[in-house]
């Protein structure tokens, strides 16, 4: 990936960066690895954001993994496990890009998340992806229950 898309944010030039060096690996691993620049035209402003898209295989029983990042920093992670009929299992997470952790770290989950997610299956895909994800997007405050 030598041509780079050119992001006005530099949260989103850190990123497309990363993701240049571990693509290598994950075309290797993965059939289909995607990095898209995508500009959401609003009423008053318009924004930039990365799309990143990864598929395991060719087979109709692949995982489909999107990553979207916005330039404030939005975090949008969707995964899903076809079958013949609707999904096998799927996992949806989003929130703010956590302050304490590196793009470093963003893509090394994201790598790992890959490789793992060909063992998950809908009763423990949640707990497990929550392992990469949890670190990655800041959750804000909880509530706690007595």
């Amino acid at each position: 990936m030598n041509n780079l898309p050119e992001f006005e944010s530099a949260f989103l030039t850190e990123i497309a960066e990363s993701f240049s060096k571990i693509r290598k690996s994950l075309n290797y691993d993965f059939h289909e690895v995607k990095l898209s620049k995508v500009i959401e035209v609003g009423d008053q402003t318009n924004s930039e954001k990365i799309e990143i898209g990864i598929r395991t295989s060719q087979s109709r029983n692949s995982i489909r993994i999107r990553v979207y990042l916005w330039d404030d920093r939005w975090l949008w992670v969707d995964a899903r496990k076809s079958k013949k009929e609707g999904w096998d299992w799927e996992y949806t997470s989003e929130g703010r890009f956590s302050n304490s952790v590196s793009v470093r770290e963003l893509m090394l989950s994201l790598k790992s998340f890959c490789k793992d997610s060909e063992s998950y299956n809908v009763n423990n895909v949640a707990v497990l992806a929550n392992t990469y994800w949890g670190k990655v997007i800041a959750k804000g405050p909880q509530k706690i229950v007595d």
